[in-house]
């Protein structure tokens, strides 16, 4: 039993419902209800009420991972004795309440407090980029790989952000899949990249495979530019269905620039069960005379 309190201590895990505002939209009832909202948003914000302060978190780390990822804005989260009054103030600026702070640096507050804690040493973080600008992202993946030497942190995701030649390493692809057609019976299963990448040299084009329910391979950019257009009028056509047009522009383009990328995409796609199709320019099927006007094979 002392173990599991043990580990009780050292996990932690964040909720992907995590917002601290109570308006959803417009037309809400409380939106004239200007201090019950700074309130309740205070209360709703846990992690820094309860982190802010703590003596269980290094506070210089978790200002500098902060700083990391907010730079160059500067924001400081000013402590209050009230739960309910949490201000926050931006440098050269006047402080505000914590409600009109924007999301994604609320984020990365959580975030390195979280990551600063001193008894946390296996954290799973669910989404922990909402909100935020793809630059923060990029930064907040770089203190992923420092941190993880001395911690277990697991990051559950779909921003392609977070992934570059280093951390696909160690990228895990979560997928379900229906029995049969008219079942409602789902398999799950857990591929590593590691496993099945190696070929697959071009973090751009592994981004969009790991990422994306159907792909289309084509060769070249002209290609790309072609298919796009086509896509477009399929889009404002009304022709065919519309269920028709969604199937077909689901794909996402993925350009391989060389037909020695075929072999580790189709790979790839085969060990994911991921629905791939290929386009291919003439030449891979038809070759012409030496004259170049007629076709000598196919």
């Amino acid at each position: 039993m002392q173990f599991l309190k043990d580990l009780e201590i050292s996990y932690v895990a964040t909720m992907p419902m995590r917002a601290i505002g109570p308006l959803q939209w417009t037309k809400s009832t409380k939106i004239a209800c200007k201090d019950e909202n700074y309130i309740e948003a205070c209360k709703r914000a846990e992690i820094i009420n309860l982190l802010l302060t703590s003596e269980d978190v290094d506070h210089e780390k978790a200002d500098s991972i902060f700083k990391f990822l907010t730079n160059p804005f500067e924001y400081e989260f000013e402590p209050t004795q009230n739960p309910n009054k949490i201000f926050v103030k931006e440098k050269y600026g006047s402080k505000f309440h914590l409600l009109k702070t924007p999301e994604g640096i609320i984020e990365a507050k959580q975030f390195s407090l979280i990551m600063a804690h001193k008894n946390f040493n296996t954290i799973c973080l669910e989404e922990p980029d909402r909100c935020m600008h793809p630059q923060m992202v990029e930064r907040m993946r770089d203190i992923f790989r420092s941190e993880s030497r001395d911690k277990v942190v697991i990051v559950i995701s779909h921003n392609p952000f977070l992934m570059n030649s280093i951390t696909a390493e160690k990228t895990h692809v979560f997928f379900r899949k229906k029995n049969y057609e008219y079942s409602s019976k789902v398999s799950c299963g857990i591929h590593a990249i590691c496993d099945i990448n190696r070929r697959i040299t071009d973090v751009d084009t592994l981004k969009k495979l790991v990422l994306q329910p159907k792909i289309l391979c084509i060769e070249g950019v002209s290609d790309k530019i072609i298919l796009e257009g086509l896509f477009d009028y399929i889009v404002g056509s009304t022709y065919l269905p519309l269920d028709e047009r969604h199937r077909i522009i689901s794909h996402q383009l993925v350009v391989l620039g060389s037909k020695t990328f075929d072999d580790p995409v189709e790979h790839f796609c085969k060990q994911t069960g991921l629905s791939a199709k290929w386009v291919y320019d003439r030449d891979k099927y038809i070759m012409l005379d030496e004259t170049q006007t007629k076709i000598a094979k196919i």
